[in-house]
């Protein structure tokens, strides 16, 4: 792998997304770590399939971090893979918010009419935190799902309010 990463050799690809599916942790976890050093983004399709393993998101979630905007896309077809987690697609939105830019913005915007309030507010926090200026009807969408944000997130349930988890 260091050779690979020194060299920056993309012919290396095929033996990197054999090693992504080695049975050793250690090794995938490697692997991760060298795909994010090399931006291949070619890679991501694969990358984003870790964000649900328990012991290999956080590398997995750093790693697509570190890879930028090129990612973006991954993370969004991810995103509405079937089947795939609420965590996983609070996960996505995270990332896309600690990415940032133009692109990760619109990609947070359309978030904001998702089904699960948690997901919602992870949008909105990614919009906040990139200091999304929306334009008027931009705006009243942001402030609807704000709203709403807040209403759910102040319901009793069995007598404590429930909040937003944050992972």
């Amino acid at each position: 792998l260091y050779t690979t990463i020194r060299e920056r050799d993309m012919d290396q690809l095929p033996h990197l997304i054999t090693l992504l599916r080695d049975r050793d942790v250690k090794v995938r976890a490697a692997t991760i770590r060298a795909a994010s050093l090399l931006g291949a983004k070619e890679l991501g399709g694969y990358l984003v399939d870790y964000l649900d393993h328990p012991e290999l998101y956080v590398t997995t979630w750093s790693a697509l971090v570190k890879m930028g905007e090129p990612i973006l896309e991954n993370l969004e077809n991810t995103f509405h893979k079937s089947g795939v987690s609420q965590t996983v697609q609070r996960r996505v939105v995270r990332a896309m918010a600690e990415i940032g830019g133009e692109k990760a913005a619109g990609y947070l915007f359309t978030k904001l009419d998702h089904h699960e309030r948690e997901v919602r507010s992870a949008a909105v926090h990614g919009l906040s935190k990139l200091e999304f200026a929306p334009s008027e009807q931009e705006l009243l969408t942001l402030r609807n799902v704000i709203d709403s944000v807040a209403y759910y997130g102040a319901l009793n349930v069995g007598g404590e309010a429930t909040r937003v988890k944050e992972e």
